[in-house]
């Protein structure tokens, strides 16, 4: 019986909203709604031309109250998330049961303090930063961008970071799953965690994905070239960290995320390969 007058309250928030929301800010909204928490920086290269107009638009979603956001001690980066109405907004649009108030704060606040808060901030931001780096070489997209739980789908028991597709203007796609290194796992964890992706194409599977796997330090890199010998058909290739620069900075180093031949190719690969050395022929998939 609880349940009966929710939709009532959330039409009522959802109200002021009428004719105010963007194609841009409904995609925020799905963003936030499937990864949890994203900072100004990476809601900014992914949607936005420059710092001055997402924070504009960034203020007007709060005002409305479809976003809410804070600083984390020893960050000075605003994060931000869905409020109330936007949880609203986003069970609506995917058909499900909107939350009360409560759940939605509980929900914030979950996801502001999570334990794996650093880890998944930066699986965000290395996508985010693709998302700008394709933007400024033109002629490529970030056509797919999965969260951890929509990656982890295609197993049982394995939980990539992330995955995404990259396609480009000549007929060419790269397709992977993601792993976000801090160093705090073990080599040897780490590496078993390498072998459980499947050596061969699965028939299960809608492309043939290959893995990255993004450290925070070169030495790792040589670490996991010595532990990992034997990849079978699968590619796996190990690279640092792709980062967002600051605003209004060089943005050179961004597209060269794409282009560079910064990820050193693990197991049976030999050599570094570049993001765009790694796609195939769309038809050869």
């Amino acid at each position: 019986m609880s349940a009966q007058p929710r939709p009532t309250v959330a039409s009522a928030a959802l109200a002021p909203l009428a004719g105010r929301l963007t194609d841009r800010d409904f995609a925020i909204i799905d963003a936030l709604g499937r990864f949890g928490v994203m900072t100004t920086a990476q809601i900014g290269a992914v949607w936005f031309p420059s710092a001055r107009v997402a924070n504009v638009r960034l203020g007007t979603l709060i005002e409305l109250g479809v976003l809410t956001r804070t600083r984390l001690p020893r960050s000075g980066a605003w994060r931000y998330a869905l409020a109330w109405t936007g949880q609203v907004v986003h069970a609506l649009r995917r058909g499900e049961r909107p939350p009360s108030r409560a759940e939605a704060e509980w929900t914030v606040q979950r996801r502001f303090l999570s334990p794996t808060r650093s880890h998944d901030d930066g699986a965000v931001e290395a996508v985010a930063a693709l998302h700008l780096a394709c933007r400024l070489h033109g002629g490529v997209r970030v056509t797919e961008w999965l969260s951890e739980a929509e990656a982890s789908v295609e197993f049982q028991g394995l939980r990539p970071d992330a995955a995404f597709t990259l396609e480009t203007g000549h007929g060419r796609r790269l397709t992977a799953w993601y792993e976000h290194d801090t160093g705090t796992e073990t080599l040897d964890r780490l590496a078993a965690k390498i072998t459980a992706y499947p050596r061969r194409r699965s028939p299960l599977l809608p492309y043939n994905r290959k893995v990255l796997i993004a450290v925070a330090a070169p030495a790792r890199i040589r670490a996991l070239a010595g532990r990992i010998t034997d990849t079978g058909d699968l590619t796996v290739a190990v690279g640092l960290h792709p980062r967002l620069p600051p605003w209004r900075t060089d943005l050179a180093p961004v597209v060269r995320l794409l282009s560079e031949p910064a990820w050193h190719l693990l197991g049976n690969g030999r050599g570094s390969r570049s993001l765009l050395d790694l796609t195939a022929p769309i038809s050869g998939y």
